[in-house]
């Protein structure tokens, strides 16, 4: 068996989504007189393998498990009995080429599962014959948090979201994507089913491998079983280069690509309520493409600073040097002080499920429009025809996302006037008496009227919210200022902390209430403290770091505690006294007192005819 090693392509994975036709079946002389699953297999079999021999990727891996095929329902009839028939059968006929894995291969540090692969033979026997594409059975798909398709229960929500995919699935399959005859030949490789577009980066060529479906199609992928993670639109032509996407055609016309600039930290910006530089990416001291890589992975990391680090230095084709980078996400950092809170916090996940949702809302409305366009992830392939109208409809749905995530950018003000305290009574409408200012005498200020007895409830003073007035007009720290002397890292890790388990409760609260109503799943206890021990995490990372900087990270929270929160905290966090347990019932002895012997009847004399 020849070992699979990180200098060979990787395998292509076997999927239901590509047959090959009865009558190619036919010419490789297999499934005859086998039952239609069997003979579905089969053909799937077939198409994997033919589809692999056009590209540098022959090998198609597959699982001789059956708990494999269990957990994937969605595979129809590649179940485990019939891919094993079928596998076999065509080692047998000499059209596969197999290599099978031991037993617990897969669980190794350099996993390896069963492959096969064309033989010429196969390849042969196909000639020119094309394989029919299968839509998959569903257009949403969860999958958990290591990429493995998960089953879900449907809720009002499920039906929605799939509604809205298959809504857009049946406005793209009115589409007609193709290559533009313009489009220069050494740029483009053509098999019978597989498109090659070359890319050019920093010098390097490489080619991109798309398998083109009859009709576009898309699939809306969410991740680690939640509904708010991840969520984004994939379709084949997002594998193109945006040089090569942009001399694709859509019903013949040509395209252009609007996209959301520094869209992620818009978002974040927006949430922390402050002011977003010009360029969220140049540090005036490194490659802006380098700032640009560093704050995408500082989004999307866990573990601070330190793990943005780590993660670039992970990275195939990351060049710098462990200082360079450490100078790099230092300084991205602190270009982006006021969203600090957010950077190594894994936020980037979730960012995702908003901007899949901006990805579908504009695609709604550009299909309102009669405007074809096909998404990619944060920008879009329209006509240039209607270039001005898309971009529009970009900036409105923006627009209402930053609303929505921050009531500060709203354009529409809720706030109230200044009004005058009233004093006693209102005067009539349409009083004959001249106003009391016309009255006073020049120089004086008009004596207000007031009543010797006030209305009840009317209370001259209000020390309860005279206090919260108070509190609420207490300085509180802003991001980027010096700490103060009587910072402490204790109390200051005890307020981030109070402060991010609020806000889990708060939204884990909101979820359950949706839930309650129909909407969404409520969080699970396992999901709750993983939720509250990353808060607790956080709270932490960025104490240190107001530390290691002497500067303040996160705005809006004290550095300390007062005693009555602390107090209240404490009630809070203490035990709760368990619930004595009710007092045994004495049993009833009513029912156990003997019951008294019946007195004995007494015989009827019987009656006799003499």
């Amino acid at each position: 068996m020849l070992p699979h090693t990180l200098e060979l392509p990787p395998d292509r994975v076997l999927t239901p989504h590509w047959r090959c036709r009865e009558a190619a079946l036919e010419d490789c002389g297999i499934g005859l007189g086998a039952r239609q699953g069997n003979r579905n297999a089969l053909a799937s079999l077939v198409a994997a393998a033919g589809l692999a021999a056009e590209t540098d990727q022959p090998w198609v891996s597959f699982s001789r498990r059956k708990a494999w095929y269990q957990a994937r329902g969605e595979y129809g009839d590649l179940t485990y009995d019939n891919v094993i028939a079928g596998m076999k059968e065509g080692v047998e006929a000499g059209l596969f080429d197999e290599h099978r894995a031991l037993p617990g291969a897969h669980l190794d540090d350099e996993p390896r599962q069963s492959r096969f692969r064309a033989t010429p033979l196969l390849i042969e026997r196909l000639g020119d014959s094309r394989f029919r594409h299968l839509r998959p059975a569903s257009s949403i798909v969860m999958r958990d948090a290591d990429g493995r398709p998960v089953d879900f229960r449907e809720t009002d929500r499920t039906l929605r979201l799939r509604r809205e995919a298959d809504g857009l699935n049946e406005w793209l399959g009115s589409m007609r994507v193709e290559v533009s005859p313009d489009a220069s030949p050494e740029d483009w490789q053509r098999t019978r089913h597989h498109l090659k577009g070359r890319k050019v980066r920093d010098g390097r060529e490489t080619w991109s491998c798309v398998l083109p479906t009859p009709t576009p199609h898309i699939i809306r992928v969410f991740g680690r079983e939640r509904w708010d993670c991840h969520g984004r639109l994939y379709g084949w032509w997002q594998n193109l280069s945006k040089e090569r996407r942009g001399e694709l055609l859509i019903n013949g016309e040509v395209l252009i690509e609007p996209d959301f600039a520094m869209l992620h930290p818009t978002f974040l910006y927006a949430a922390a309520g402050a002011t977003m530089p010009r360029d969220v990416y140049d540090t005036g001291m490194h490659e802006r493409a380098h700032g640009k890589l560093a704050l995408n992975v500082l989004v999307n990391c866990r573990g601070g600073l330190r793990g943005a680090v780590d993660a670039l230095m992970w990275r195939d084709d990351w060049e710098g040097s462990r200082a360079y980078t450490e100078g790099l996400v230092e300084a991205v950092a602190s270009l982006n002080r006021p969203i600090a809170g957010y950077l190594g916090s894994d936020a980037g996940i979730r960012l995702m499920a908003i901007d899949s949702g901006m990805a579908v809302e504009v695609m709604k409305r550009c299909r309102k429009a009669d405007v074809p366009c096909l998404p990619v992830h944060d920008s879009f392939l329209a006509p240039r025809r209607a270039e001005n109208h898309v971009k529009a409809i970009m900036a409105d749905v923006l627009d209402a996302a930053r609303t929505r995530i921050s009531q500060g950018t709203s354009k529409t003000s809720f706030q109230k006037g200044p009004q005058e305290p009233r004093f006693g009574a209102a005067a009539p409408a349409a009083s004959p008496l001249p106003a009391p200012s016309a009255l006073a005498p020049a120089g004086k200020a008009p004596a207000r009227k007031t009543s010797a007895k006030k209305a009840p409830g009317k209370a001259g003073s209000r020390p309860v919210q005279a206090s919260r007035a108070a509190k609420a007009s207490q300085a509180l720290p802003v991001a980027g200022e010096a700490l103060p002397g009587t910072w402490d890292l204790t109390e200051r890790t005890l307020a981030l902390r109070e402060d991010y388990e609020r806000a889990v409760l708060a939204r884990h609260r909101k979820v359950a209430a949706g839930a309650a109503s129909g909407w969404g799943v409520a969080p699970t206890a396992s999901e709750r403290r993983h939720d509250l021990a990353q808060a607790r995490g956080l709270a932490a990372v960025m104490a240190d770091e107001e530390q290691r900087t002497g500067l303040c990270v996160v705005s809006g929270v004290p550095y300390a505690l007062s005693e009555e929160a602390k107090a209240k905290r404490a009630k809070r966090m203490a035990p709760k006294p368990r619930r004595p347990l009710p007092k045994p019932r004495r049993p009833s002895t009513f029912w156990a007192k003997p019951s008294a012997p019946s007195a004995q009847a007494k015989a009827k004399p019987q009656g006799t005819l003499f």
